[in-house]
Order: structure tokens, then C-alpha cells, then sequence
């Protein structure tokens, strides 16, 4: 009996050995990776055995597949609620089991639809978004002053019920402890800071004399409109849009031309470039491009901006391009394009308006900015802004340089020298 129980055990361990072989460094369907974790012995094994090491741990289905599950332990431990930010940029995702991880320092990736990830792509360096943000936490607005809850019943989009990122709020406590809330300028390294953000986030090398700050983005609309022209002349712009985009014009003496936006069969709005060149007039000085568009969420090509660019060029009209919304493209598909990337002379002849306040949920401090790389064009605009906007107070700048600064920047946990072998 025990030499037959002992060759029984043998059998199982090779059969276990089998299994593990056959998907070693492959990936898991879910049926799978459910029927092994019920398996305690071959789970042991999936999760601490050396000869796991350095395994391939960046190869995923296609994205049109069943969820999928892989494992490869690491030289690091990553902790949980990690992003992993693959070679070609893509997220996912991290889940762990702690209860088998903390042992191999393995680290197992599980439905990676959610990066949408290539087929085989390789990981050769591990970054971390942490998400130390609590999205689940209900805050209750209501008496607090709110224009959201207490003005308009809830109905006002234009804030978030999230709390602001931990590193705005202890910005803020600094601030509140010198007890001090005098005249401010925003601090110099915000400067910097953005400076570097539109260069490796937008490919836009901007020169720092170019930025000019405000306390809103909406005076930024306003001021550009009296910027550009004269009392009679006219501001272009698609609709349906932002409803200040009427009013900047209209309270600054201004004509406003409304261009429909055209929608395709599946629903899809685009620019109407048939209307906009017929609406031309001597009088249209500045086109108002909103970039994603408010309302419909349109993201522009880069053919879609290229051919507005040219339009706008032959005719000698100014761009002022809201991009307020450009950090919030969750579509991986689409890529965020400032108007100013598509040629010098579009961006010598462009306003692009900026801001932290929809990213970061801090709308209610004020501060924004505009890049304005025309000299005679900054020159206007500060001279159209000067005695009516107050400069950005103490708490916005500095919670403006927090949120940019810390509010989602990743962080270098892990690099190979070079691509694995096993890769």
C-alpha cells in the first residue's frame, strides 16, 4: 500500500510538472487559472518555484480574447494597485494575491484587456501610477456653498464630487499654516514644470516668456476675444459648444459665426470645412477651437486640425484653442494634439488656453494659463487683461505646481539593462 501511494504520489507530482510545463510562460484563460488555484499543490507551484524566474511575463492575448492570467516573479516587489506601464506606453492594471506573493515576489497580471495590451509586447521597464486615490468615497456637497448642489440641484457638470489628489490638499495645509494670504505670483518651478509637461506630453517645446498665467480659463476666452481685432468683427466657432464661446465674443463687441458641426452615420461629429471657408468674411479674426470638444467629446486628428490650420492661415485668423480637457482622453485610441504642434505658423498665430482645474478637480481656485508664442499677440492679450483679472492667488499656484508636479506622474520602479532573453 505505501509503495503504491508512493507511486501515486510520483504520478500527481509529474502530472502536476506536466501542466506547469506546458504553460510556462504562456497565458491562462480564466478557467484555467480558477481550476489551478484550486489545486493547492500545483498552486504552490505556479507561484514559488525557482525555475519560474525571469519567465516571460508580458505576453497577453489579443485584446478581442478571453480574460488572461500571467505570472513572472521580479526583482522587486510592486505593491498593490499599481499601473504597469508597457514599452509602447499602454497601461494595465495590476492584481495581486498577497497571500503568495509576498513570499516569490511574483508579480501576475489578470485581465489585461483593460491595457488592450499587443500581442507579445514585452515589458522591459516596470513604472508605477500608484492609485492611492480613493474613487469610492462618497463626499456630500450639499451646504457647502456649491454652485453644483446648492445652486443648481446637482445639474451643473462642471466639477467632480472626487476628492482632490492627497499631494493639492497638503499643498494647501502648508499654505493655510503660514496663516499669510497675501498678493502671490504663481511659483517660479510651476513654470518649469509645465514647461516640461508640454514637452513630453504635448511634443511642444514652449518658451517660458510664452506662458501667462490667469485665475480661470473662461477669462482666458474673454480676454482673447478682445485681444484680436476690433468692436465689430468676428469670432468663428463650431457648435454645439461651450456656452461661453458665445458669450466672450458677444461681451467683447464681437460677432459671433456659428458653424454646425457636421455628424456622420455612426454618430460622429466633425468640423464642417465647407461651412467654415463659406462663412469667412473680412471681419473673422479669430476661429475658437475647443480640443476634446465641450460638449460631444470629439478628440481632432491631427488631418482634421492640419486642414483648420491652413484655413486659418490663408485667411489670416487667429486660433484660440481650449484644451482644458486634454488630460482627461480615456479613449487609448485617440491621442491628444495641441494646436500649436502642427506648424510654426499656426503657432505663431494661435492662443491655447490651459489648465489643471478639470484634471485635478480644483476648478474653484482659479488658475490657468495661456501660451501665446506671437509676441505681439502676448503683448494684447496682457494689455486686454491688464486692471480686470487679479493675478492667480496663494492657494492656486501652488496647487496647480502640486497637481502637475505629483498628481499622476510615474515612477521608475524597475528597469532591465537590456531587453530579456526571455522576452
Amino acid at each position: 500500500v505505501v509503495t503504491l501511494l508512493i507511486i501515486l504520489g510520483v504520478l500527481a507530482q509529474k502530472l502536476i510538472e506536466t501542466i506547469i510545463a506546458r504553460y510556462e510562460g504562456n497565458v491562462f484563460s480564466e478557467s484555467v487559472f480558477i481550476n489551478c488555484m484550486r489545486n493547492a499543490t500545483l498552486r504552490r507551484k505556479m507561484f514559488t518555484q525557482d525555475t519560474f524566474e525571469q519567465r516571460t511575463f508580458a505576453r497577453t492575448r489579443r485584446a478581442s480574447d478571453n480574460p488572461v492570467f500571467v505570472r513572472g516573479n521580479l526583482p522587486i516587489d510592486i505593491p498593490q494597485n499599481y499601473f504597469i506601464i508597457a514599452s509602447d506606453g499602454r497601461i494595465c492594471k495590476v492584481y495581486q494575491w498577497n497571500s503568495v506573493v509576498n513570499s516569490s515576489k511574483s508579480l501576475y497580471f489578470y485581465n489585461l484587456q483593460i491595457g488592450r495590451m499587443p500581442y507579445a509586447s514585452t515589458y522591459n521597464t516596470i513604472m508605477s501610477y500608484k492609485s492611492n486615490y480613493d474613487f469610492d468615497k462618497i463626499i456630500d456637497r450639499k451646504s457647502t456653498h456649491s454652485e453644483k448642489w446648492d445652486k443648481y440641484g446637482d445639474r451643473w457638470v462642471a466639477d467632480m464630487d472626487f476628492a482632490s489628489p492627497p499631494a493639492i490638499v497638503e499643498a494647501l495645509k502648508e499654505v493655510t499654516e503660514k496663516a499669510v494670504f497675501g498678493y502671490a505670483h504663481v511659483p517660479d518651478e510651476l513654470n518649469d514644470v509645465v514647461i516640461e509637461r508640454l514637452k513630453t506630453r504635448h511634443n511642444w517645446d514652449v518658451k517660458r516668456e510664452w506662458l501667462v498665467w490667469l485665475p480661470g480659463l473662461v477669462p482666458g476666452i474673454y480676454t482673447s476675444c478682445r485681444t484680436v481685432g476690433q468692436d465689430g468683427d468676428a469670432v468663428m466657432t463650431a457648435t454645439p459648444i461651450y456656452g461661453h464661446f458665445y458669450l466672450g465674443p458677444q461681451h467683447s463687441n464681437r460677432e459671433v459665426q456659428k458653424i454646425p458641426m457636421k455628424v456622420d452615420e455612426s454618430g460622429i461629429h466633425t468640423l464642417d470645412f465647407d461651412g467654415i471657408r463659406a462663412a469667412i468674411t473680412s471681419k473673422t479674426k479669430m476661429f475658437i477651437l475647443c480640443n476634446p470638444h465641450n460638449p460631444n467629446g470629439r478628440v481632432y486628428t491631427k488631418t482634421e486640425l492640419e486642414e483648420l490650420a491652413q484655413i486659418c492661415i490663408e485667411n489670416n485668423i487667429v486660433i484660440c484653442s481650449d484644451e482644458i480637457h486634454c488630460d482627461l482622453i480615456l479613449d487609448e485610441t485617440k491621442k491628444h494634439i495641441s494646436i500649436g504642434t502642427i506648424s510654426q505658423e499656426i503657432e505663431n498665430q494661435s492662443i491655447t488656453l490651459l489648465a489643471p482645474s478639470k484634471t485635478f478637480n480644483i476648478a474653484g481656485l482659479g488658475c490657468s494659463l495661456a501660451v501665446i508664442p506671437n509676441e505681439e499677440i502676448r503683448k494684447n492679450f496682457n494689455r486686454a487683461k491688464f486692471g480686470i483679472l487679479p493675478p492667480v492667488n496663494c492657494y492656486a499656484g501652488v496647487a496647480a505646481l502640486a497637481a502637475y508636479k505629483h498628481g499622476l506622474k510615474p515612477k521608475i520602479l524597475y528597469r532591465y539593462s537590456k531587453t530579456p532573453a526571455w522576452a
